[in-house]
Formats: C-alpha cells, sequence, structure tokens
C-alpha cells in the first residue's frame, strides 16, 4: 500500500502539476475534497487531491478557457489532428464538432459511430475495444490467479451457490449499505470481507460477506487494491471513515462485532 502523502509533499507535488491551484485547506488522504484557490482567476473551488494530483483543474473558469482552446473549427483540422497523433481510423462524415457523434471507420474495418473527442482520445470501435480489454490488457487482470481460479472468476456469477450467497447476504442487510445505513436503488454490491481469490474455503459464506454501497465499495478497493483483501483491511478500513465522520458509533461498532466471528 503506497504511504501516505503529507501536506507538505502535497502542496509541493500540487505546484509542480498545476501552479495555479493554491490548496486552503491541510490535505486529509487522497479522497477527502479540499478547498482551493485559482490564483489566475481569483477563484475559490474544490476538489479532491487525487484529482487535482491527476491534472484536473477544478477552477470552472480554466475548465472553460481549456475547452475552448481544445474545441476544433474546421473539417480540416480535425484530419491534421488525426495525422499528428497517429490515430489510425477514418472519418467517413463532415466534422461537425467535437461532441457531435459522425460515422467513422475504424482501422479493424468496421463502421462505428461516435464523437470526433473520443477518437482524439484514443478510442476505437467495441470490438477493438473489447479486444485490446482481454487478458492482460485489463486493468483488473491479475497475474497471480492459476488457470483455474481464473476459469472459476469468469463464471463464479454463473454457480448457483454463488447466487445463492449474493442473496442471502442482502437478506440478512436488509438490501441496506452496512457503512451508508442507505437501503439499495439498485447500487449495492456484497463485498468479501477476506480476498475471493485466496479464501476458497469461505467464497460463499455469508459470513464472510457484507453488503455495501458500490461507492463506498470502489472506495475501498482504490485504497487496497482488487484481489488478497483481508479482514484486517476491512477493519482499518471502517476506522478511517469513523475517523472522517462518515460511519456512525453504532454502525461501526455492529460492523466490528460481526467481524470477531
Amino acid at each position: 500500500m503506497p504511504r501516505k502523502l503529507t501536506n507538505e509533499e502535497f502542496v509541493a507535488k500540487l505546484k509542480n502539476i498545476q501552479p495555479n491551484i493554491i490548496p486552503l485547506e491541510s490535505y486529509v488522504n487522497a479522497y477527502t475534497v479540499i478547498k482551493c484557490m485559482c490564483s489566475k482567476h481569483n477563484e475559490l473551488c474544490y476538489s479532491t487531491p487525487k484529482r487535482l494530483l491527476k491534472g484536473h483543474c477544478c477552477c470552472k473558469k480554466c475548465i472553460s478557457e481549456h475547452k475552448r482552446d481544445r474545441l476544433l473549427r474546421t473539417h480540416d483540422e480535425f484530419l491534421q489532428k488525426l495525422k499528428d497523433k497517429n490515430i489510425d481510423v477514418i472519418p467517413l462524415e463532415q466534422y461537425k464538432g467535437n461532441t457531435t457523434k459522425i460515422l467513422f471507420r475504424c482501422s479493424c474495418g468496421d463502421l462505428w459511430e461516435t464523437t470526433p473527442e473520443r477518437v482524439l482520445l484514443g478510442n476505437h470501435c467495441k470490438k477493438c475495444g473489447y479486444r485490446n480489454l482481454q487478458g492482460e490488457k485489463n486493468y483488473f487482470y491479475n497475474p497471480n490467479l492459476s488457470e483455474e481460479d481464473r476459469r472459476d472468476a469468469n463464471h463464479r456469477f454463473r454457480n448457483p451457490l454463488y447466487k445463492q450467497f449474493v442473496t442471502e447476504c442482502f437478506a440478512r442487510d436488509d438490501y441496506t449499505c452496512q457503512i451508508t445505513g442507505k437501503k439499495s436503488r439498485g447500487d449495492i454490491v456484497v463485498h468479501h470481507i477476506n480476498g475471493y481469490n485466496w479464501d476458497v474455503e469461505n467464497r460463499t459464506n455469508i459470513k464472510n460477506g457484507i453488503t455495501l454501497n458500490k461507492t463506498i465499495h470502489n472506495e475501498f478497493h482504490k485504497l487496497y487494491g482488487k484481489g488478497n483483501n483481508t479482514k484486517a483491511q476491512f477493519v482499518e478500513f471502517i476506522n478511517s471513515l469513523h475517523s472522517q465522520d462518515r460511519i456512525s458509533d453504532k454502525r461501526r461498532d455492529l460492523i466490528l462485532e460481526r467481524l470477531k466471528d
């Protein structure tokens, strides 16, 4: 797990990446929103340190200027941009603006409709996109899995026992995120407290599952990665949320009590 930045380290990094953005609040962690000032426009704005360090500006006026500068005016300008970026797709219709869909021929020969903006970002047709996300190219590819585990992961959602495990976890938790206390609106998942990939014995044990909102679930995996997750990590995550006043005393205590079993 990466070491947490100090406030001084965050300020120094931000100065190199976005010198116009000045933080007005101390760094807490990568995901806690802080107030900033854009020195260029003297505008207040808000963002997470993670987005700021990735170069995402939070000043609306800066964003507007950036959009204005990147918009192309003519079809010839668009063709030149494709050539400059060495993008091997061909527009089959006249350019009508960066965000207006037109027909393209992909390098694989397929036709598809999308915006020039997405093409300039390097997007190809759906078939190429799917092919480029298979196997080792996939963001979630785990090189430590055996072929047997990989096949099992691909088919687990068709497994009746796994479906039963998910249903029973949802029912036990009353279709409610156990951290936020919010009822499901089609946005809940079952989180494996000990990772699915290594705790084979408890893959479908409801004591090893807990219902979470998708946003909270994604936040956990951004911090601790996917696979090889442990109960200790989840306890640390719960206590971290509690220190940020994002989970009540009662909910934290109920979860920690459950984890003792």
